[in-house]
């Protein structure tokens, strides 16, 4: 069975050494494939490689290969290695599926490929199975030089199709201040608000990548924007995760255009009282798609405005009080 084409290339380690009191900067960069993500049938076998790049030109790198499992670290996604010794195995391991080589030579400069093997039991439940390919790259043995080590990791995802537990729960949502998952929910701007947050908790057995929009009306019940990708970056939520998905209105609506950071743009609202709308779908392995919705308000006041119905309120006070006195002279 041929496998997704594996996705870019991650970079990563300048490292330092210390001989004889004496610093040095030594690049130590290893090149591999963040993740792969595939779907497989229960009692299927499939082989495909990994791609490793020696980024250093002057020296060859030895690197180990070890399966770990592992977990969302927080919020973030953020992926957390199970490495302890006495680590039990997850209900989503591969570890018992997949058969690679434990050590690899790559030369200075070099590219390698690195075969691998997975094998899934016919009795295999259907869900998401994930584990991380760990590579911790080693160069420098002379007299002169001391080992240095450069850790990282492909992050491996099975999809096995079929009848699953798939559940989200909506925790939170609502317009933010910022577009960092540190950013809070707001119910007043001063500003053009642009970006938005919702937490979501997998209870399932599938990891999911939620898709959906969001419709912002005024006060009145017209639409005066719509975001059509709630999840720009096409963030995962784990299986046991409780994630926070963060997002912005987009100046580009391209698809390659929609990740960036700096692809954020204020909406064009005029000042008042707002709702904003969220439909989030999910489903896969052949399950009907689910739909999730939530509703947050939210004012846009800007200062101008706050500072002209200050006037005018403090011009209204004023008339009632004038007429206060006059009647209370009669």
């Amino acid at each position: 069975m041929p496998f997704k084409k594996p996705p870019a290339i991650l970079s990563v380690a300048l490292l330092f050494l210390s001989i004889g009191g004496h610093a040095f900067a030594q690049s130590n960069g290893l090149g591999v494939t963040p993740k792969q993500s595939y779907t497989m049938k229960a009692g299927e076998q499939a082989t495909n490689s990994l791609f490793l790049s020696n980024l250093n030109k002057t020296q060859p790198l030895t690197v180990q290969i070890t399966v770990v499992d592992f977990e969302a670290q927080d919020e973030t996604g953020t992926a957390k290695l199970l490495k302890a010794s006495d680590q039990q195995q997850t209900a989503w391991s591969l570890k018992p599926y997949i058969t690679i080589a434990d050590v690899v030579n790559v030369p200075p400069g070099a590219n390698k490929q690195v075969p691998f093997t997975l094998k899934l039991p016919a009795n295999v439940g259907a869900g998401t199975y994930y584990s991380a390919i760990e590579y911790t790259a080693s160069t420098g043995s002379g007299q002169q030089q001391v080992n240095i080590a450069a850790s990282t990791a492909t992050l491996l995802f099975i999809n096995v199709p079929g009848e699953a537990r798939e559940l989200l729960t909506l925790q939170s949502f609502g317009m933010t201040n910022g577009n960092s998952l540190t950013s809070k929910y707001s119910s007043v701007f001063h500003a053009q608000p642009e970006f938005f947050a919702y937490k979501m908790k997998n209870s399932g057995n599938v990891a999911e990548s939620p898709a959906g929009s969001i419709i912002i009306k005024n006060i009145f019940g017209k639409t005066v924007a719509t975001i059509d990708n709630a999840n720009p970056k096409a963030q995962i939520g784990l299986i046991g995760q409780t994630r926070k998905f963060t997002g912005c209105n987009p100046k580009d609506r391209a698809s390659e255009k929609l990740p960036l950071d700096n692809n954020c743009t204020a909406l064009k609202l005029s000042p008042g009282f707002y709702s904003a709308t969220l439909a989030i779908l999910y489903g896969q392995n052949g399950q009907p798609t689910r739909q999730i919705g939530a509703t947050a308000h939210f004012w846009y006041l800007p200062w101008s405005s706050v500072i002209i119905l200050l006037i005018v309120l403090l011009a209204l006070a004023w008339v009632i009080y004038r007429l206060y006195r006059r009647m209370s002279r009669r």
